[in-house]
């Protein structure tokens, strides 16, 4: 693909909630641009932008791909996302390399869950948005009806621009709104009325225009339209059958003509942080200094890692050398690519507005600048939601081990969504995502490209033991079995401390009824009983032990005989302080819509949550605050995405540890022993 002009780039990516057809409108542009000889379908898994063995498997996108066509002169780079929810941190790398957002939207489902999230990541990036109405062709469709209902929910910039000849399986074609005579019928009127006032409102000239009754010709409605698209103060809907290339090569134009090229668009002007930390301001073109950005990585044992680029400013060279902003280091970039789906083009560079990829650069990583090594500026990160899903990871066998290590590592480069921890107090190593799904399709990658096999299993709780009361313990140590025998003999006095001291010991010898140099020996036993507790063997926290008196022998004593005793006292003074079972409680913060308010905190209070306060949002939303015990959270994301239908987020943090109640003891005790063993 040759080289093309910034001005002529448009960098799009699709939006939708799941099966809405962003990928089928993908192919069918490829199509119609004669990009590709055959039209791809997902049930063939032989489309260009859905070609992992994962998609194939499942019939839907689970990571972001590039693809790419001309169409009059202009190059069109689709960012063809996930709709799936577990994959929004694709949908985030995707994003940060586009300036355009094709909403794309079921005519037959109409507003989706993910049709109003992607709505607010398109806002909240300031993107200039286009909803596409695809699968016309349906039965029951009433677009004028849809038209309404996407005005009264996200506003009144909402208008169309085209209007469809015919509907359902009589739909045949589109006519364009701005045309002459697009508003013969009544529907056409009413929408073409729409279209004159949101364009009326983007120029003062046309305004004057309007109120004054003169008509606005098809030239001056398509300037305004295009002038409203680049501030979001006109969002255009458009309609399709992708799957029958209906109203595909009318979106192709509305791309080349209404939507804003990347040296125009509002992320056209950016701000960095250069070598100083203060403010640098560039704009993006070819004569300004390199400004590129990592937005998405992907690994592959024989390919290597591949870094997919969004250039905002100058121009990168193949074989050069770059300035990675984000470690100071100087990066050698070997060969540069253009993008279509697994497809890779060499090209010598790559400019300003335009999107590509550099293979085997082991120091860049999502998120990594790249900069003139004389102009230091770095962008921010792009920012991915933290895990809310985790499970503990174990290799199938012994072979897999060594393998894992390396797969894990390399698969969390790829999804930085992914976050991999090592849970300090039961020691397994956790993977967190998303949701099932995600995990799902990343073990299933890691075994296709590392052929490491691993398995899930839920996490361990990290309980804890600690002591309500005191005692006071003896416990003497004999042991004779012919020669030198074995004594130690201590006195403990054992206390609670406040939640969160640890573990305090203090001796109170005096006259030397236990030789100085056995204390130290008796702390040892007393820490080494506090690893294993007396109600489940979890750990005891939060104990103060004193060695208070005692005796010895001067041939037969030994500081391992001290440690032995102070164990056994130490273990018989828990039992005898009443001792208590502990559990992490973590701090939920549940966003939901407030007609779902109610549901929820029923659900949570089944999970014995103690609800701190529940406040409204701007966006009409209820975020409900708690404190819920962790081994109640293990999935949550199912639980609130089936019971919201996928309109509530949530977000956990350690809080504190608290006594699990007492008739719940037995329960946790026992399972805990059953996951052991199994």
């Amino acid at each position: 693909m040759s080289k093309i002009d910034g001005s002529k780039i448009r960098n799009v990516a699709l939006l939708s909630h799941s099966g809405a057809g962003k990928t089928v409108i993908t192919e069918s542009a490829l199509f119609e641009a004669k990009m590709v000889s055959r039209f791809g379908t997902i049930t063939d898994a032989n489309t260009v932008s859905d070609y992992e063995p994962e998609e194939h498997k499942r019939q839907t996108s689970v990571q972001t791909s590039i693809v790419s066509c001309v169409w009059n002169d202009h190059k069109i780079n689709f960012i063809d996302t996930p709709g799936f929810a577990d994959y929004y941190g694709e949908v985030l790398s995707g994003v940060a390399a586009a300036d355009i957002a094709l909403l794309t939207i079921s005519a037959v489902s109409g507003i989706e869950v993910g049709t109003e999230q992607m709505w607010h990541l398109a806002s909240k990036c300031n993107l200039a948005t286009i909803i596409v109405v695809n699968k016309m062709d349906r039965d029951n469709i009433n677009f004028v009806e849809l038209v309404e209902e996407l005005r009264d929910k996200f506003g009144r910039e909402c208008v169309p621009i085209q209007i469809p000849v015919g509907e359902g399986p009589k739909f045949s074609g589109i006519n364009n709104l701005f045309n002459e005579n697009a508003g013969d019928t009544d529907d056409g009127e009413l929408l073409k009325e729409q279209l004159i006032e949101a364009v009326a409102e983007t120029d003062d000239d046309l305004m004057m225009k309007y109120l004054e009754g003169e008509s606005l010709s098809e030239e001056d409605i398509v300037q305004g339209i295009k002038l409203g698209v680049k501030d979001r103060k006109i969002i255009p809907i458009v309609v399709t059958s992708a799957l029958n290339s209906l109203g595909v090569k009318e979106l192709l134009d509305a791309l080349v003509n209404i939507a804003p090229s990347p040296l125009e668009a509002s992320n056209s002007k950016m701000t960095g942080v250069g070598s100083d930390n203060k403010s640098k301001d560039f704009q993006c073109d070819v004569s300004s200094s390199t400004v590129g950005r990592v937005f998405k990585t992907t690994a592959d044992p024989y390919v290597g890692k591949l870094s997919y680029l969004r250039i905002h400013a100058g121009k990168i060279n193949s074989d050069s050398s770059m300035l990675n902003a984000n470690t100071g280091k100087i990066e050698k970039l070997g060969q540069l690519y253009f993008l279509n789906g697994k497809s890779q083009e060499t090209t010598d560079s790559l400019s300003a507005g335009d999107i590509g990829a550099v293979a085997k650069v082991e120091g860049l990583n999502t998120g990594s600048t790249l900069s003139d090594k004389d102009n230091h500026i770095k962008l921010d990160m792009i920012e991915f939601p933290d895990p809310v899903y985790y499970r503990a990871v174990y290799p199938k066998s012994k072979a897999d081990l060594d393998k894992m290590t390396t797969a894990m590592s390399r698969i969390a480069e790829e999804d930085p969504a992914l976050k991999i921890v090592r849970e300090k107090e039961t020691l397994e190593l956790l993977l967190g995502g998303a949701g099932d799904t995600h995990l799902e399709v990343t073990l299933e990658k890691m075994k296709r490209k590392f052929a490491a096999e691993i398995e899930l299993k839920v996490p361990k709780i990290a309980y804890k033991e600690t002591i309500m009361g005191s005692s006071r313990v003896e416990y003497r140590h004999k042991k004779q079995s012919g020669g030198h025998g074995q004594f130690g003999h201590v006195w403990l006095e054992i206390k609670s401390l406040s939640r969160g001291s640890g573990f305090e010991f203090e001796s109170k010898i005096v006259g030397g009824v236990v030789p100085r140099e056995y204390i130290p020996a008796v702390e040892k036993g007393c820490n080494k009983s506090l690893e294993s507790g007396v109600i489940g063997g979890f750990p005891v926290v939060d104990v103060k032990a004193a060695l208070v008196d005692g005796s010895f022998h001067p041939v037969d004593s030994s500081g391992v005989c001290f440690e032995i005793a102070g164990e056994h006292a130490m273990s018989d003074g828990l039992n005898k302080a009443k001792p208590i079972l502990l559990e992490p409680i973590m701090f939920c913060k549940v966003i939901v819509p407030d007609t779902l308010t109610g549901d929820v905190v029923g659900d949570l209070n089944g999970k014995r949550a103690r609800i701190l306060g529940m406040l409204p949002d701007a966006s009409g939303s209820t975020v409900i605050e708690a404190e819920v015990p962790q081994v109640e959270m293990l999935s949550y994301s199912s639980d609130l995405r089936s019971q919201t239908q996928g309109r509530g987020t949530f977000t956990l943090e350690f809080r504190q540890y608290e006594q699990v109640p007492e008739h719940l003891v037995t329960r946790v005790v026992e399972s805990t022993k059953d996951s052991e063993s199994s």
